[in-house]
């Protein structure tokens, strides 16, 4: 079932036509092979384009194997994608080092490359200067895949082969349409995870998660998720919504601090352990009144939904939820 996924979403990704790029702006070309096909100006390495590159300015690289870290620092409104014909340009990073890498650059377009990093991320992302970039149609292989932490953007359309999407304390990015190995997590990075969307992935062998202080008005909706979790819990870990996915050998939970948050129309089955889960422990955290509605749940190892609250916090509503075992608050065991 993994192939088949991945082989029809790399054929839908070789297949996609090239998204946004900048208006205006100089083209500039890189070819490691011959001379960009006459096109000018052309250059050899991808980091000598980027360095005469200006705003509006778009790079296309001529498919190839370039061994080298594409640094932008300081950079906006560029793009990088491949040329489209022949095949996609492949960026390798040198051992020990990440393939792209943004440093307070905005703006930033990766469009259409094979990104491989043995010993790094595909592409990092350092922190709050990086803002408003798009990752897009990308086939990527790293240990630490995409890591944009602190920052903000959009990754959408892209395989990601191992590593998964790390967005710890981003704010407003946006995760649609990933076929992901490795998870998607938005943890604490100088403050929680705020107002992300992650919608329509296929997550093989790894989970979404949503940690920290706060995590608040994130989404996960439409994913459909293989042998892992959907997570929500930490301080003011308030307004998040989980709706509309299939988890299938894992399950939904929310815990520590979790309150005001919604769980609905979610499918999950086959979890090695609780199917739904809020468990809001005696912590000092805070929480409660979280909704869990018109969810199905069935064939789990643990209770099909369970809510193991600490009676100390409001009441979370269960309603026309669909299951067989129900414990806990979320109500007694049924045939």
């Amino acid at each position: 079932m993994k192939r088949f996924i991945l082989g029809s979403m790399l054929a839908a990704l070789c297949a996609a036509s090239g998204p946004n790029e900048a208006d205006g702006g100089t083209t500039r070309y890189v070819d490691n092979l011959k001379d960009c096909g006459g096109l000018a100006p052309c250059y050899r390495t991808i980091m000598d384009a980027v360095d005469a590159a200006v705003p509006l300015d778009t790079i296309e690289v001529f498919p190839g194997v370039y061994h080298e870290t594409v640094v932008f620092t300081s950079k906006g409104q560029i793009v990088l994608r491949g040329h489209g014909e022949g095949g996609m340009p492949t960026i390798v990073a040198p051992a020990g080092a990440n393939a792209i890498v943004l440093r307070v650059s905005s703006g930033i377009q990766l469009i259409g490359l094979i990104l491989e990093a043995p010993d790094g991320a595909g592409v990092l992302g350092e922190g709050r200067g990086v803002q408003d970039v798009i990752i897009e149609g990308n086939l990527i292989s790293a240990p630490q895949g995409i890591s944009l932490v602190g920052g903000s953007g959009t990754i959408r359309n892209n395989t990601i082969t191992e590593g998964g999407i790390d967005g710890a304390g981003s704010i407003g990015c946006r995760v649609e349409g990933n076929t992901v190995i490795g998870g998607i997590g938005f943890s604490e990075w100088n403050g929680g995870p705020v107002g992300n969307h992650v919608l329509s992935n296929v997550l093989l062998g790894g989970g979404i998660n949503f940690n920290g202080r706060p995590a608040n008005s994130n989404l996960a909706e439409s994913n459909v998720v293989l042998d892992g979790d959907i997570r929500a819990n930490g301080y003011f870990c308030w307004t998040n919504t989980i709706r509309a996915n299939v988890v299938r050998g894992g399950g939904i939970q929310m815990g520590f601090g979790a309150e005001r948050n919604t769980i609905e129309g979610n499918f999950t089955s086959g979890s090695p352990g609780d199917g739904i889960l809020v468990n809001i422990p005696s912590l000092g955290g805070g929480g409660g009144n979280n909704s869990i509605l018109r969810n199905t749940s069935v064939d789990n190892a643990g209770c099909d939904l369970n809510d193991t609250s600490e009676a100390r916090y409001p009441a979370n509503h269960w309603e026309e939820n669909r299951h067989r075992i129900a414990c806990g608050a979320a109500g007694s065991p049924t045939p």
